[in-house]
C-alpha cells in the first residue's frame, strides 16, 4: 500500500453530525398545507436522493434566495428569509473526537475536505467550525456543479492535490462514494466512529498507536 501524503474528509456524518428529519421538521411547523404539517412528508420531498428539492441546490444550479422561495411556495412554508435560514441551518453539532484527530494530524499531512453541500449550510458551517481552516482546500459540490459519486468530483480531487491516487486516502461514511473513489485508485475508509478510525489510520501507519 502506498504511503498517504493527503488526508480527504466528508463533512457530515464525519466531522459534523446533523439530522435531516429535524430540519424538516422545522420547516413542517410552518407550513400552512396539512399535507406537510408532518414532518416525513416534507422530509422525502426536501431531501430524497433524486427528487428532492436539495438537488439542485446541492449543485449549485440555483441561488440561496431562489432555494427559499421553491421551498416556500411547494410546502406552503410562512417564514421570512431569515427565519427560513435559522431553521435550515439548526441541526448541526461538532464531532469533537473528529476535529480533536484532525487537529493532531494536520501538522503531519496534507488536508482536504470533500463534501456534497450547499451554500446556506456550508456558510454556516465556515463561520462556526474554525477546524476547516486546517483544510488546504474544500471542494464543494455546490461549487463544482456535480455531486459524489460522480468521477468528476474525485477527479477534481486529484488535479486540485497533484499528487497519484494511491498517495490520497478518504474518509467518508458512505460505502458507494467510497467505492467510487477506489475505482480512480484512491485508498479509502468507510468512517463508522471516530474509534474505529483511529484503529484504521493505525494499520495503515498515519498515526501511532499499540
Amino acid at each position: 500500500m502506498a504511503p498517504i501524503s493527503l488526508i480527504v474528509f466528508d463533512l457530515g456524518k464525519v466531522i459534523v453530525d446533523f439530522s435531516h428529519i429535524e430540519i424538516a421538521a422545522g420547516l413542517a411547523e410552518r407550513s400552512t398545507a396539512p399535507r406537510f404539517r408532518e414532518p416525513s412528508a416534507l422530509l422525502s420531498a426536501v431531501f430524497a436522493p433524486e427528487e428532492g428539492l436539495t438537488r439542485s441546490f446541492d449543485e449549485g444550479k440555483i441561488s440561496c434566495e431562489e432555494f427559499y422561495r421553491d421551498a416556500c411556495k411547494r410546502f406552503c412554508l410562512d417564514l421570512s428569509y431569515e427565519e427560513f435560514v435559522l431553521r435550515w441551518n439548526r441541526s448541526f453539532s461538532e464531532n469533537d473526537d473528529v476535529v480533536a484527530l484532525i487537529e493532531g494530524l494536520s501538522p503531519l499531512y496534507r488536508l482536504f475536505l470533500l463534501s456534497n453541500t450547499n451554500e446556506l449550510h456550508y456558510t454556516h458551517l465556515e463561520e462556526r467550525l474554525p477546524i476547516l481552516k486546517k483544510m488546504e482546500e474544500k471542494i464543494l459540490s455546490y461549487q463544482l456543479g456535480y455531486l459524489k459519486p460522480s468521477p468528476l468530483i474525485f477527479q477534481a480531487l486529484l488535479q486540485r492535490s497533484g499528487l497519484p491516487a494511491q498517495e490520497v486516502l478518504y474518509i467518508d461514511d458512505v460505502p458507494d462514494y467510497i467505492a467510487a473513489a477506489g475505482w480512480l485508485g484512491i485508498q479509502g475508509i468507510v468512517f463508522q466512529s471516530c474509534a474505529s478510525l483511529k484503529e484504521e489510520l493505525k494499520k495503515r501507519g498515519v498515526i501511532e498507536g499499540p
